[in-house]
């Protein structure tokens, strides 16, 4: 008995694709907007790990210059002061 497949029997290789990088000049209303899509975010795959670990930089007592969740497959790091890094 002869059979007619339509397709491959091998499964399609995944696309990739690429980041998209978006910019633009935004309010602060807008900015805090899209800062807590952000956090929400990040909190979900904090969420997802049994274990993280925090690395803060201390200015004084209170105030922290710059904070790291780090992870095996996730980091996030918040930079108050030196900058914009690319």
């Amino acid at each position: 008995m002869k059979t007619t497949a339509i397709g491959s029997r091998y499964p399609a290789k995944p696309v990739h694709q690429e980041p998209v990088h978006q910019a633009k000049e935004a309010n602060t209303a807008e900015a805090l907007v899209f800062l807590n899509e952000f956090i929400r975010e990040a909190r979900k795959e904090i969420r997802k790990r049994s274990t993280i670990s925090v690395i803060g930089t201390q200015s004084n007592a209170t105030d922290y210059d710059a904070v790291t969740f780090l992870s095996e497959n996730f980091s996030l790091t918040i930079n108050f002061t030196e900058g914009i890094a690319v």
